[in-house]
């Protein structure tokens, strides 16, 4: 025989013993297809009877019916196991919801009452520097003050921007305190400069005469010109053209005008 037809051969023959698997597999198949079928067509009967047993309820129901209405059952039942689910954790987002915008009124109200009182020690603080300028710098402008304390202010500080932290706010606060505990200081300050400036008024600080003029006697210890004892002289006497204009060195009260022949 030659080598084509033993190849051949054997070529039918794993043709032949496939095909035989594949009918037995089949048929294996069907045959457990056709059992399942065969039982899920077996009716039960099901009997209600009530105590007074005056009628009673029965039906039947197949197999097939029965495993239908488990699974119905069943997706009912994993239905609402999820949808409970997913209500509770929507009360969980919705509670922690609530809850951050509750924590955020409280962070707002505390920030606008903060806003309020930094804006009014800030106005407050604006007033006192302005002042005090003003009484360094006598017949100067005192727009320095004014934009020193504003251009240096945070852009926050104006209610333009809210904090998004408790550390800004607290931020905040810590800048209230600083310009509350300088308050006090300033006061102070103004009050000596004040009492300072009072005093400088009273002290003579121009020549009184228009022109030249000069001095005949000086203050403090001097001889007396006609009885020629020491004394202390206790004003400053000047000669100048009669009529002429006389201005008032300092600051102070005429307490009595005459005229003196000597």
């Amino acid at each position: 025989m030659s080598p084509v037809h033993n190849y051949k051969r054997i070529e039918n023959d794993i043709v032949g013993t496939i095909g035989k698997k594949i009918r037995a597999i089949a048929k294996s198949v069907f045959s457990f297809f056709q059992r399942i079928h065969q039982v899920g067509k077996q009716r039960f009967t099901v009997m209600f009877i009530p105590h007074s047993e005056k009628k009673i309820f029965n039906f039947q129901i197949s197999i097939y019916s029965l495993s239908f209405f488990l699974v119905l059952v069943v997706m009912i039942v994993v239905v609402i196991f999820f949808l409970s689910t997913h209500m509770t954790y929507s009360d969980v987002q919705m509670t922690r919801k609530d809850q951050k915008i509750s924590s955020n009124e409280l962070f707002l109200n505390d920030f606008r009452e903060v806003m309020f009182d930094f804006n009014k020690e800030k106005d407050n603080f604006k007033i006192l520097v302005a002042n005090l300028w003003a009484l360094a710098n006598p017949g100067k402008e005192s727009s320095f003050a004014s934009n020193a304390i504003g251009g240096n202010t945070p852009s926050f500080a104006e209610g333009q921007d809210i904090p998004e932290s408790l550390k800004e706010l607290n931020d905040l606060k810590s800048l209230f305190t600083v310009l509350k505990n300088a308050e006090a200081p300033l006061r102070s300050i103004i009050t000596s400069v004040e009492k300072q400036n009072e005093r400088f008024e009273g002290i003579p600080r121009l020549w009184p005469l228009e022109g030249a003029g000069f001095i005949t006697f000086s203050f403090g210890p001097q001889i007396h010109p006609i009885f020629g004892y020491w004394y202390i002289h206790t004003g400053l006497d000047l000669v100048y053209a009669y009529g002429a204009n006389v201005k008032a060195t300092a600051s102070g009260k005429v307490l009595r005008v005459h005229y003196d022949s000597g």
